[in-house]
């Protein structure tokens, strides 16, 4: 799997001294084409059938930069639900299989969460 880019790096490409400036103007240009096509990957991930539904969910977390809401009829459940081709069933079992699992340890003991 490739990294996702939390940011925009064509955005933060720096004038090399001595490069020419048809040279970083192509290069700035590359780097806007890599994270377009990463984007236009990580959306038809998101609704592959290939991916188990935590992992679409997941992927539409990163790429919306936001949570799955914990609770069952928060409005983004249906957009979350169409966006990765899933049932709202579907991420209503997210919700409840996040809502069991155990927090990192605290203390050295791990916790359920609320």
């Amino acid at each position: 799997m490739t990294r996702h880019l939390d940011y925009n790096a064509a955005a933060h490409q720096t004038f090399i001294p001595g490069e020419d400036l048809t040279d970083f103007r192509t290069r700035v240009r590359a780097a806007q084409a890599a994270q377009v096509a990463e984007r236009t990957r990580e959306i038809a991930e998101q609704s592959s059938s290939i991916h188990a539904p935590g992992r679409r969910i997941r992927l539409w977390e990163r790429l919306h930069h936001t949570l799955l809401p914990t609770q069952a009829d928060h409005g983004l459940v249906s957009l979350i639900a169409r966006a990765t081709n899933l049932s709202v069933d579907d991420v209503h079992d997210e919700q409840q299989r996040r809502a069991t699992r155990p927090t990192p340890l605290a203390n050295g003991v791990p916790t359920l969460q609320a």
